[in-house]
């Protein structure tokens, strides 16, 4: 929690990322070789992600994946499924990311979904904002998602989310594919 308010205060602070050239498959595998041992029961796969490097902060993105990872695990029962996709989406073929006033060709799209509790809907609409734990929530600081949403800004995209309650989550970050292939 320490780490979590130090970097909320660097963000207000005006903090910036070090941003250089980084393997997105180096960061969703290593994401998942720790995460392993927190796993308990939970079946976490990880798809092969594409080979490029893009630009940006290996740690911080690590630190973005390793809170959604983590959330996941925590509510999702033994048995149950976190996975991780990732994959290059292309705006020059007339497809467009969720967020159509992003202005970049191509993206990013690294999911990160589960079989878990789900998130109820009156939850939704809160869940990055700084300090915010939904009702009946005792574990975690409420900063874990805040501090991912500003990451992922920093690095010039977007998260969101989709969830229902019984069925699982869907957490999905859009970052620029301003790298090159690996």
């Amino acid at each position: 929690m320490l780490n979590d308010l130090l970097l909320s205060f660097q963000a207000d602070a005006g903090w910036r990322l070090e941003l250089r050239p980084t393997s997105l498959a180096e960061v969703l595998q290593s994401v998942v070789a720790h995460s392993r041992p927190f796993a308990n029961g939970v079946n976490l796969t990880l798809a092969e992600p594409p080979s490029i490097t893009l630009l940006g902060d290996a740690d911080r993105l690590k630190q973005v994946f390793f809170n959604l990872v983590d959330n996941a695990l925590q509510h999702t029962p033994a048995g149950g499924v976190v996975s991780i996709q990732s994959s290059v989406i292309s705006t020059r073929n007339g497809s467009t990311p969720a967020f159509p006033n992003l202005t970049t060709d191509d993206w990013l799209l690294i999911t990160v979904a589960d079989t878990g509790e789900g998130i109820p809907s009156d939850a939704l609409p809160h869940i990055f904002d700084r300090f915010y734990r939904a009702p009946g929530q005792s574990r975690g600081s409420g900063l874990g998602l805040s501090i991912a949403r500003w990451i992922v800004e920093q690095h010039g995209g977007r998260i969101e989310v989709e969830s229902e309650v019984g069925r699982g989550s869907e957490f999905r970050v859009w970052l620029p594919a301003r790298g090159f292939p690996a």
